[in-house]
């Protein structure tokens, strides 16, 4: 399964915007960034893909972004939205692996 593998166990999925605020207004869409540790694998995706489809299938309207913390850092720099909606944020999904 996607979720043993090594590098799905270092992403999170990181509550944005009002969502990651605990405001999130009624009807409103929910943000999620997939945070990954740097050079994004094969695995990571699929795993990304598997957790937008479950939130589509329920019927949630979901936006998504796809990013390294160094990617996650300089946009936050150059983009004053982007800073805005990632701070504070919550920490969603972390899946670790057990010794």
């Amino acid at each position: 399964p996607i979720a043993d593998s090594t590098e799905v166990a270092q992403v999170a999925a990181v509550a944005l915007g009002g969502y990651g605020r605990r405001e999130l207004s009624p009807y409103s869409d929910i943000d999620l960034l997939f945070l990954h540790p740097g050079k994004s694998t094969r695995a990571i995706k699929p795993f990304a893909e598997q957790v937008l489809y479950l939130l589509w299938d329920i019927g949630l309207t979901v936006g998504h972004s796809f990013r390294s913390t160094g990617e996650s850092v300089s946009m936050a720099r150059e983009d004053l939205h982007s800073r805005t909606a990632s701070t504070p944020t919550a920490g969603l999904i972390s899946v670790r692996e057990t010794p």
